[in-house]
Order: structure tokens, then C-alpha cells, then sequence
């Protein structure tokens, strides 16, 4: 089988996608993910997959597993994972972003990150049904809701799926240069939270001491400890309730990146360092959220598909869910041929700690 040669239509699957697309979703809005899951799911039905349904948590949507068998039931397969959820709000589409196609791109919430690789992937399971192909392994896909927001809900079911598998793939994006991700910089999330002392921001104003204020005299210290070796920003913030109360909570997210391992484990103790304060000054605390630890080998792929493979870094962040991967996501029909149980071992190491990843592109 020339895998390069599957007849694959571009207007028939941008017909397809645009539905996917069209479907707002959100990560906080329950009810938009799972409407969105639930066409999908429905799209995996037709197409002959086993699906499930799986209920979400801590206030997420659900997930969806699909099983393409391929008569391969009995032994651990191909797991394809991405995510359904999406970052941009609920109206986007009607306000400045609609599907929308000039020449040979299309724009729309979310087709990039990551419903169009998604489809993609889909796509490709039912193009090998269609010609009576059947690859080596079972194909399942597992759908998420909350890889936006680092995986909170989904983490236990991305380990223990990715452990009953043989390969892990995730369709990301491509590069504008044709280049595939196969990894990502080593990184590191932190929660912020400042306390303040309350006060009525009116008759006993001095008396109290703004959460706001002190979060906010944080973030250029922050941001202004980026070097070309590691960068540090804050990206979301939240504080008070009433605008005539001298806030008394704060809380923000930051973000550091690294192109070495060495450098973000400095970048973290930085972090730590920032932890300040006493109940009369104000408090400013730093945590360590979640990172990511993951390493990808890919270069055998790209021979077997008649290009080299050049190893580089690039600047691009992940989250957690990100880091659950071998990254053996290239075109249809390639599969990497690891070690056995390689799956479980990038899952459970994937939680010790930010790792540098490689890039590797196509070209």
C-alpha cells in the first residue's frame, strides 16, 4: 500500500470539517463541548466505530472513545487523541471569526487547535474502511473536553487509555513549511495569588491593602525576568468582587518556557522565590501548576516516507495534555516501531517534571 497515494479529496473533507468547526465549543461551557462531542460521536457511528460515551467531571464535558477494529480486538492498537475543546468563546463566530475560506486557507474558531487534525486523523480511518484496507493495529480515538485548561478532569482517562495501547498519536497542526510538531519546549505553569487586607474603598480606603495592586506590581517583576534562554509571562488574571471593597483576593497564571532543561529548573526556583508577604503588607504566593515531560523519536518515519527528518527547536507552548504523546502523528499509514509498552512509559514518566522536547520537521 502506497499510503501517499490514498485518494483523498480536499473539498469533500473541508465539506466535512466545517460542521466541526461551526460547533462552538468552548472549554467552560459544558453543554457547547458536548454538543460538539456528540457530533462527532455521531460521525464515528456511521462510519462503523464502536463508540462510548464517557461523563465528564468537575463541571467539564464529557469524552468520547470510538474503536475502529480493523479485526484486530485482541491486541493493544493505535490510540489517536486530541481534543474538542476550544479557546475561543461562545459568538465568536458571528463577532470577527467565521468560517470562511480565501484561496487555499480556511479560518473558523478552532480549526487549527486542534479539530482540523482531528477530522483529519478521522478522516484517514474511514479512507482505509472505504478501500477494504486494513492497517496492522485497531484505531481508537479518544476525544476530550478540557485540554484547554490543562486536562484537569480527563488526566486519569488520557493515562489509562494511552497505557492499553501500543502507539499514542496526536493530530497537531502542521507548519507553515510543512513541518510536523513532534515535541515542544520544556515548560512550566504557576497559580498566583496575592491576599490583600479588605477595606471600604471609600471611608477607610488607606486602611486596606488592594490584592489588585499587589498582583499587579508582581507582573512586570515577573515578565521582566525573561532572557533569551527563558521566557515568563502572565496570562490571566482575576481580582474582586466589589468595586466599592478594597479587593482582598487575587489570582493569576503564568507561564514559563525553556529551550533547555536546565534553564527552566532556574526559571522555576525563580518563581518559588517570589513568595512574599505578612498579613499587614499583603501576601504574594506562587505554586507550581501543571508541566509537561515528553521526548519523540521520529526519524525512521520520515525515511520510510522518502524525506529526512531535521531535528530543530520550536517556540510554541503545550499543556499538560500535550505531553501524553509519542508524537508518531505523521501521514496516514506510519507507524513508528518503538519498543514495546514504550506508550506506558512516556505516560508515567510524563508527570515528573518539563523535559526539552525535540522538534522534528518534515521537509
Amino acid at each position: 500500500m502506497d499510503i501517499t497515494q490514498l485518494p483523498f479529496d480536499a473539498e469533500t473533507m473541508l465539506a466535512g470539517l466545517k460542521p466541526w468547526v461551526e460547533i462552538e465549543s468552548p472549554t467552560f461551557e459544558a453543554a457547547r463541548v458536548n454538543a460538539m462531542l456528540e457530533h462527532a460521536a455521531r460521525e464515528c457511528a456511521v462510519s462503523g466505530a464502536t463508540v462510548e460515551r464517557i461523563a465528564g467531571r468537575m463541571g467539564f464535558g464529557d469524552c468520547v472513545r470510538a474503536t475502529f477494529a480493523f479485526g484486530h480486538e485482541a491486541k493493544p492498537g493505535i490510540l489517536i487523541m486530541g481534543h474538542l475543546d476550544t479557546v475561543h468563546p461562545v459568538g465568536t463566530l458571528a463577532n470577527g471569526l467565521p468560517w470562511r475560506r480565501e484561496g487555499e486557507r480556511c479560518y473558523g474558531p478552532g480549526i487549527f487547535d486542534m479539530k482540523g487534525g482531528n477530522f483529519l486523523a478521522l478522516e484517514a480511518a474511514r479512507m482505509l474502511q472505504r478501500l477494504g484496507l486494513a492497517p496492522a493495529f485497531s484505531m481508537t480515538f479518544l476525544f476530550t473536553s478540557d485540554e484547554e485548561v490543562g486536562s484537569p478532569s480527563t488526566r486519569d482517562l488520557i493515562e489509562a487509555e494511552a497505557a492499553r495501547h501500543k502507539y499514542v498519536l496526536v493530530p497537531e497542526p502542521g507548519r507553515a513549511d510543512g513541518g510536523v510538531v513532534t515535541g515542544r519546549y520544556a515548560i512550566a505553569r504557576f497559580n498566583l495569588k496575592s491576599i490583600g487586607r479588605p477595606s471600604h474603598a471609600g471611608s477607610r480606603l488607606k486602611e486596606g491593602r488592594s490584592a489588585i495592586r499587589i498582583m499587579a506590581e508582581m507582573i512586570p517583576q515577573i515578565e521582566g525576568m525573561t532572557t533569551d534562554a527563558c521566557t515568563f509571562s502572565v496570562g490571566v488574571i482575576h481580582g474582586g468582587q466589589w468595586v466599592n471593597c478594597v479587593s482582598s483576593a487575587c489570582e493569576g497564571e503564568a507561564l514559563s518556557m525553556a529551550k533547555r532543561q536546565a534553564d527552566l529548573d532556574s526559571g522555576v526556583e525563580k518563581m518559588a522565590a517570589l513568595t512574599k508577604g505578612d498579613d499587614q503588607s499583603g501576601r504574594f504566593i506562587v505554586t507550581h501548576g501543571v508541566t509537561a515531560r515528553h521526548r519523540s523519536q521520529a526519524r525512521k518515519l520520515g525515511r520510510r516516507l522518502g524525506c529526512e527528518l531535521h531535528r530543530r527547536a520550536r517556540d510554541c507552548f503545550a499543556r499538560w495534555a500535550r505531553c501524553v504523546r509519542l508524537r508518531r502523528a505523521h501521514p496516514a499509514g506510519a507507524h513508528h516501531r518503538g519498543q514495546p509498552g514504550a506508550a506506558r512509559e512516556v505516560v508515567y514518566r510524563a508527570f515528573d517534571g518539563a523535559e526539552v522536547r525535540d522538534w522534528i520537521s518534515l521537509r
